[in-house]
């Protein structure tokens, strides 16, 4: 289906997408990569992110969901010879499948109790049989939806993973598939189940303010950059689904309008980072950074804005 809210969508996605390919090509060009089959992974994932855009019914939503998360897992341990890469690709593969084992329960739930694939006739049947069956498909989709935006408590692959994945990867992480997975959410939420709020407004809510709290105080202590962005990811996913706890559209609206400005900021943080890396050595911790305000004083506080 294409609406407004889809267009919008979509283009965040491609854009997303397309300013991490630019940012990646001199980093993947530099390394031993496959070079090709890294840039048909990340399509792919775009791929999926935009059928989840415009989904509406489970079966499509399902689709793009494991399409835009399956190329990660590859992309993931892309660093073959690297034992942190694959430690992390391994957690994310197993975590992966264990939330698409939750969402794809919620799903059949849902059919088994509607007969319905369509997301308005299911909304419709529902709001005459509200039952704990129903209540207990949204705890299990909003939990593997929750693995994938890496909300806590379903957080802890995220740091391990960003850590071992190569940068332009990282990048791609922090953007795409979390935009992605607030769009399952809004799908899944407001279409469905939209006359059952009370149901799933407090696991919402509880997402939210468990993630603020936990990416703020876990990134006080990280010494490593990406570990870093991985818990940064976190609380602002956070902040997203606060947004989205308020159930109504402009509540729609302030979580993609803060996503958006999260994606700018992220892809800003990023370019400062290889615009560093061109002139100096390969850092990996934030002590690696000392000395930049007086080598790069612009990039300093470029840097120290985002």
């Amino acid at each position: 289906m294409v609406d407004r809210f889809s267009i919008i969508l979509k283009g965040i996605f491609i854009l997303a997408t397309y300013l991490t390919l630019i940012l990646s090509v001199k980093y993947v060009e530099s390394d031993e990569y496959y070079q090709g089959e890294y840039y048909f992974l990340m399509l792919c994932s775009l791929l999926g992110a935009v059928i989840i855009a415009s989904s509406r019914d489970l079966l499509i939503l399902f689709i793009g969901i494991e399409l835009a998360s399956g190329p990660m897992f590859l992309l993931s341990g892309w660093k073959k010879r690297s034992p942190e890469s694959n430690e992390g690709a391994i957690k994310f593969f197993l975590l992966g499948v264990l939330s698409a084992a939750l969402i794809l329960y919620g799903f059949s739930l849902l059919y088994g109790l509607t007969g319905q694939i369509l997301f308005d006739n299911i909304a419709s049947l529902l709001a005459s049989n509200n039952s704990s069956a129903a209540n207990l498909a949204i705890i299990l989709v909003l939990a593997g939806i929750g693995f994938k935006i890496s909300a806590v408590p379903f957080h802890m692959w995220a740091p391990d993973v960003y850590q071992g994945s190569p940068t332009s990867v990282t990048i791609f992480f922090a953007v795409l598939p979390k935009i992605a997975a607030l769009t399952v959410f809004i799908r899944f939420l407001y279409i469905p189940f939209v006359n059952m709020i009370d149901q799933w407004q407090m696991i919402i809510v509880f997402l939210s303010i468990a993630s603020m709290l936990f990416g703020a105080i876990a990134a006080i202590g990280q010494k490593n950059l990406k570990r870093l962005i991985a818990y940064s990811s976190i609380g602002h996913m956070g902040y997203a689904l606060a947004g989205l706890s308020v159930g109504s559209n402009e509540g729609i609206q302030s979580a993609i309008s803060y996503i958006s400005i999260y994606l700018v900021m992220n892809l800003a943080f990023f370019s400062c980072l290889f615009m560093i890396r061109k002139s100096e050595n390969y850092f990996e911790n934030i002590e690696d950074l000392a000395g930049l305000s007086k080598n790069h004083p612009i990039l300093s506080i470029s840097l120290m804005i985002v």
